[in-house]
């Protein structure tokens, strides 16, 4: 028990000792550790009034004293064991404060040294950028000596009380390096900038409007909070000194808020949240206001609750992106920097994580890093918007070339059946509707053709003519529908009687044509006698009784040049008429010239 005792009351003195040992080399050596505390909430005792006051170890690893209008007094002792003198540097790492004083005391009280700094008092004709927040101190061998610092605001700030030690050359080296990474930083930022200026000039989405807002909030923050801006740019204006922090930081706050809503389209997607951060956005215009107004106490607590509010920013990315919506993920990881950073530092206020030189920068570069990785989102974003839109195009193509095939079928089937049905068309047009074989205009079409091969090719034709003998006394005496029947038996008996290459056509009411290719008048002669006498034994039933018809039929062959269809129907029909005129029921062939006539035996007739 005695051991562990011994051991916490060894861990405390060495973690807060009195005296700080100076070294020859050191390379930001934080005074936390070792320092004082005295709060003059009066902001009226002087250096020699503090000496007697009750300072406070605050026995921990906290440096900030939250926001206050006090003045703050910090007691360092440090002592130099060595033999020789150190000079070394005392180093504030939060710069925004009105005043800074310090004071160094030797062994007996006596004044050493004595600096006045601040945003209010510095002259940056006469002191150098590096200087604005550090003390020079020199402490002779094998003394020690009491620091005593004094920080204060005219109205309300942060009391940031982190500051560390430096040897000079270490300190003239952490100096360049700082300048040159933060010149660095910005100027990457600037071509950022300048590029999705440049798109947006282009593209005209909010999106990268915000975007570009936010990159001038974190230019003008690293500016700012850096000393840059304060020492080179408005050095001259005391006011533009105390109100640029809060100016950059709610720009920054307003514009990610903002940006936000476009990028994750929260009006549509997520209208609850979407009001949430409206609110959001109100708050941090009213906390510029108050800081216009002087309340700076109030701006202050507003911004820090801006700040909590964007741990759950990552939340509304990843749970779009769960959902589906690919362009969150960019926007995730980078809003997950910021978090991760507002997180460090409320960790630091609640003394949860030990302030080092470390965890202070990481606290300031977050919302750099997450500019730069929201330039990356927003690439990403194009590449998705682009991925999808050739996705939905190559959609649409295939749509368009299924539709393509689909109508190209579908015409091809529709003309298929246009042409089916004009087909039909044309046939039913030369078809005789009762019989069903050729009419007249398909006889006239055909019979042109035949003639003009025969005549071409130098083959044979005939032409026959059947006409049927008193077909009216049928109508007469049985009716239509019986004169239909005996017309209906009488073509289809012919029909079966003929070859495949005859042309058979209903030319009047019982007149009747056969075209025979290749057929000479004597061959055709033949046929007509051979369906003579199948029209001869023709027995027709129609309902109680037997019709029993004839025919007269003529012949003509093409021999002539000169012959068309009308011609040589001509002259058949008047064989036919000479077979009429003869006693009917035979067959003739035209005469031509002085040719002996050609007559059917059934033929009766006198001279």
């Amino acid at each position: 028990m005695l051991k562990i005792l011994f051991f916490f009351l060894f861990t405390t003195l060495m973690l807060h000792a009195d005296v700080l040992q100076l070294s020859c080399k050191m390379e930001g050596l934080s005074t936390i550790p070792y320092i004082s505390y005295f709060e003059d909430k009066t902001k009226k005792m002087d250096v020699e009034e503090i000496k007697n006051a009750e300072f406070e170890s605050k026995n921990s690893f906290h440096s900030n004293q939250g926001t206050s209008n006090s003045n703050w007094w910090l007691k360092l002792h440090v002592k130099n064991p060595t033999n020789k003198p150190i000079d070394w540097i005392l180093k504030f790492n939060y710069a925004q404060i009105d005043e800074f004083q310090s004071w160094q005391y030797d062994d007996n009280g006596v004044l050493l040294s004595h600096f006045l700094k601040g945003d209010h008092f510095i002259d940056t004709s006469v002191i150098s950028f590096k200087e604005r927040t550090a003390f020079e101190f020199n402490t002779m061998q094998k003394t020690e000596n009491t620091i005593y610092l004094k920080l204060a605001y005219e109205n309300y700030g942060i009391m940031e009380t982190f500051h560390t030690l430096w040897t000079k050359e270490e300190f003239e080296k952490s100096e360049q390096f700082r300048f040159y990474m933060i010149v660095g930083l910005s100027s990457a930022i600037s071509i950022l900038l300048f590029y999705n200026i440049f798109i947006w000039l282009i593209l005209r989405k909010k999106e990268y409007f915000w975007y570009n807002i936010y990159l001038l909030g974190t230019i003008f923050s690293m500016l700012t909070f850096n000393q840059i801006g304060a020492h080179y740019l408005w050095n001259t204006s005391i006011y533009l000194i105390d109100m640029m922090p809060f100016l950059s930081i709610i720009t920054l706050l307003i514009s990610f808020i903002f940006f936000t809503r476009a990028f994750l389209e929260t009006d549509k997607l997520l209208p609850r949240a979407d009001k949430i951060l409206k609110i959001l956005i109100i708050f941090n215009a009213l906390a510029l206001v108050l800081a216009f107004l002087g309340q700076r106490h109030l701006a202050i607590g507003i911004v820090q609750i801006s700040l909590l509010s964007f741990i759950f920013f990552p939340i509304l990315g990843f749970k779009l992106w769960r959902a589906g919506y690919k362009i969150a993920r960019g926007y995730t990881l980078a809003s997950l920097v910021v978090s991760i950073t507002v997180m460090i530092i409320i960790l630091r206020f609640s003394e949860v994580l030990q302030t080092s030189e470390l965890l202070y920068w990481m606290s300031r570069f977050g919302f750099i890093v997450e500019g730069i990785l929201l330039s990356i989102a927003l690439a990403d974003r194009i590449t998705i918007l682009e991925h999808d839109y050739l996705k939905e195009q190559n959609k649409a193509k295939q749509s368009l070339e299924v539709a393509k095939k689909t109508l190209e079928s579908e015409v091809k089937k529709r003309t298929h059946e246009l042409e089916i049905q004009t087909r039909k068309a044309e046939k039913i047009a030369r078809m005789d509707e009762m019989t069903g074989i050729y009419n007249r205009r398909a006889f006239v079409e055909h019979g042109e053709k035949l003639i003009y091969d025969a005549i071409r090719y130098k083959t044979d034709f005939s032409l026959v003519i059947l006409d049927l003998d008193f077909f009216k006394n049928i109508n007469d005496t049985y009716g239509h529908e019986a004169g239909d029947t005996v017309l209906i038996s009488f073509t289809k008996e012919v029909s079966n009687h003929l070859r495949d290459t005859d042309f058979f056509a209903r030319i009047g009411g019982e007149e009747f044509v056969i075209l025979l290719s290749h057929t000479k008048s004597s061959q055709a002669f033949e046929k007509a006698n051979t369906l003579l006498q199948m029209i001869n034994g023709l027995e027709i039933f129609y309902k109680d009784s037997i019709l029993k018809v004839t025919a007269s039929i003529g012949i003509c062959d093409c021999i002539d040049s000169e012959e068309t269809i009308y011609s040589l129907l001509a002259k058949a029909d008047q064989a036919l008429y000479y077979v009429k005129e003869h006693g009917r029921n035979s067959v003739h062939v035209y005469e031509r010239n002085t040719s002996p006539v050609r007559e059917s035996p059934l033929l009766q007739y006198t001279d």
